[in-house]
């Protein structure tokens, strides 16, 4: 990278590259780069702002007619952030993010959905960017390391888990039948339990699956594909 005339620039420029390409405001102002050269630099075109508080070089910025979102499911210009968050050890990735992780809806990750204990967890600026995390609470048994239906993924330098492909058809459904999420979930809930059984697995394997989380969501999840294979509405 050739020097700028700016030194507060080469030092900025300097972080990014060696944290991986983008970084926080306040990471940024403890390596002494202010928020007012970040401004200038992305009025030069130097850098880019990701998201509020969040900075990147311009490489990472999506290009007009980027990669269709199935062949990379997590927009790359939030992607190194978000999966930072994820590989916080009290969370993991669930809901709609692990359904477009494994194929299993078309749309893309604008938001990190993220199951953590119904004790606070410490996430990396969490509170930087509230708008691209949806932070679901559930019982440790269910998050813990050997939890059943979690598994890890790799990407981008980090490890986080992920809730598995049956695991995801059984929460989504779960969620489903709650009035606090039917709303965001029910839609979805139909189209990976479509593209689960499109991809080999069955409503036995399905039920099997929410057996091991518990009694409620084996009834939840059961009464769902009950009303479903009779044609009765979905709602809880």
């Amino acid at each position: 990278m050739p020097p700028s005339k700016n030194p507060s620039y080469d030092q900025a420029l300097g972080y990014l590259i060696g944290v991986g390409g983008s970084a926080s405001a306040r990471e940024l102002g403890r390596a002494n780069v202010s928020r007012m050269t970040l401004s200038r630099m992305c009025a030069d075109g130097l850098i880019v702002r990701i998201s509020k508080g969040i900075y990147g070089l311009p490489d990472r910025a999506p290009a007009h007619g980027a990669a269709d979102p199935a062949d990379d499911p997590i927009d790359p210009c939030r992607a190194q952030w978000m999966i930072a968050q994820a590989s916080s050890e009290h969370a993991v990735v669930c809901l709609s993010s692990a359904a477009a992780l494994h194929g299993l809806t078309s749309h893309p990750i604008s938001k990190l959905w993220l199951a953590v204990p119904k004790e606070k967890p410490r996430l990396r600026h969490r509170e930087t960017v509230p708008d691209l995390v949806q932070l679901v609470r559930m019982d440790e048994r269910l998050i813990e390391t050997d939890a059943p239906g979690t598994e890890y993924h790799e990407r981008d330098g980090f490890s986080f888990r992920v809730t598995t492909p049956l695991r995801t058809v059984v929460d989504v459904i779960r969620f489903a039948c709650t009035p606090k999420h039917e709303a965001t979930m029910a839609v979805l809930a139909e189209e990976v339990h479509q593209r689960a059984l499109e991809k080999g697995f069955d409503d036995a394997a399905i039920l099997a699956a929410a057996r091991e989380i518990g009694p409620k969501t084996d009834q939840a999840v059961g009464s769902w594909l009950l009303k479903r294979s009779l044609g009765m509405p979905l709602g809880w």
